[in-house]
């Protein structure tokens, strides 16, 4: 007598999915992080229980905030240690996550990531990451002017794209500002770019220099 295998369709259908979307799932990082996080061990202590303060929501307690800093720690340290892999996709997910904890720890391991890692999707990544920060230190800033030099387009692209995006954070500040567009102009002079980021650099410094207007020029003197 034949034995037959039921198999619900439920499970069927879920399996079936998993299979055609698996390259999907790949593409988009998912799969990445699952590899990442399986290599690594987690911390056992979990976030705390507030993300945001909406409307009547109470403040979080002493306990709370200490609790969630020691886990932001945890959470930069675990990220050091995957920059620290000699798996490249794993290096990535390091790269990225250190861009939700911005701190001076994390930006040095973003710079000497883009600094020295021979991955060039590595390195795209720690400048993509150094983009979000908020403040950069001149160490910082320096490592992303010499990245612009870069012998890969997407890695020169992101360093423009962090530079510009610390540019425009910089709009309350016109010192620093005119300190960022002089050391462009310099790199410019430097004729070590690709046309591509030359090109980029000229256009942002035009679109920072004021425009000329007829009205607010100085008006000759005359007799009446």
């Amino acid at each position: 007598m034949r034995k037959y295998i039921y198999i619900p369709v439920w499970s069927l259908t879920i399996t079936l999915l998993v299979v055609f979307n698996w390259s999907n799932l790949k593409q988009t990082g998912f799969v990445r992080a699952i590899i990442a996080h399986s290599i690594e061990p987690k911390p056992d202590l979990m976030p705390p229980p507030f993300e945001a303060l909406g409307q009547g929501a109470r403040l979080p307690t002493a306990q709370e905030l200490a609790q969630e800093k020691i886990f932001d720690a945890q959470q930069v340290e675990l990220a050091v240690q995957w920059l620290k892999s000699p798996n490249a996709h794993q290096r990535i997910i390091g790269a990225e996550q250190l861009s939700a904890y911005e701190s001076p720890i994390s930006e040095q391991h973003l710079v000497d990531t883009l600094r020295h890692d021979a991955d060039q999707e590595v390195r795209r990544t720690a400048a993509q990451s150094l983009s979000a920060f908020k403040k950069l230190s001149d160490h910082s800033v320096n490592t992303l002017l010499e990245t612009l030099g870069d012998t890969n387009e997407s890695t020169r692209i992101a360093t423009l794209n962090a530079l510009f995006s610390y540019a425009l954070q910089l709009n309350a500040d016109p010192k620093k500002t005119g300190q960022l567009l002089t050391k462009l102009r310099k790199k410019i002079r430097s004729g070590r770019l690709n046309k591509d980021v030359r090109d980029s650099l000229q256009a942002f410094i035009k679109d920072q220099e004021p425009p000329a207007n007829a009205f607010f020029s100085p008006l000759s003197s005359r007799p009446d």
